[in-house]
C-alpha cells in the first residue's frame, strides 16, 4: 500500500472521529441547562474519547466507533437546539421586505 493511500485513509478516519466528536458534543449542548453544565459534560465527553485514543486493531476502532454512533441515536433530543436565523430556526425567513421608498429604484 502507499503511503498517500494509508495517509488519506487515516485522514478519513480522523475526519470521523471529529465528526462523532462534535455531533455528541452538540447532543450534550441540547440536554445542558448552561453552558457551565455543558462544559462539565464535554469534559467526560473528552475523557471517554481520550480513553480510546489507544485502540490499535480494526475491530476494537470499529466497535467503539459504533458504540458512540449508537449513543447518538439512543439520546437524541426530541427538540435539538437551532440557531434562531438558521433553516428552521424561530427567526427564519422572517424578514419582511423592506418600504419602497427606501429601496433604489433599478
Amino acid at each position: 500500500m502507499s503511503v498517500f493511500a494509508s495517509t488519506a485513509r487515516g485522514a478519513a478516519h480522523v475526519s470521523r472521529i471529529q465528526g462523532l466528536y462534535r455531533q455528541i458534543l452538540r447532543l450534550e449542548r441540547d440536554y445542558a441547562r448552561d453552558v457551565f453544565q455543558w462544559s462539565e459534560r464535554a469534559v467526560l465527553v473528552r475523557s471517554e474519547f481520550e480513553a480510546n485514543r489507544h485502540l490499535e486493531h480494526a475491530y476494537e476502532i470499529e466497535a467503539a466507533i459504533k458504540k458512540a454512533e449508537e449513543y447518538l441515536v439512543n439520546n437524541a433530543h426530541p427538540d435539538p437546539y437551532k440557531c434562531p436565523t438558521a433553516p428552521g430556526g424561530t427567526k427564519w425567513d422572517r424578514n419582511a421586505p423592506p418600504p419602497m421608498h427606501v429601496t433604489p429604484l433599478l
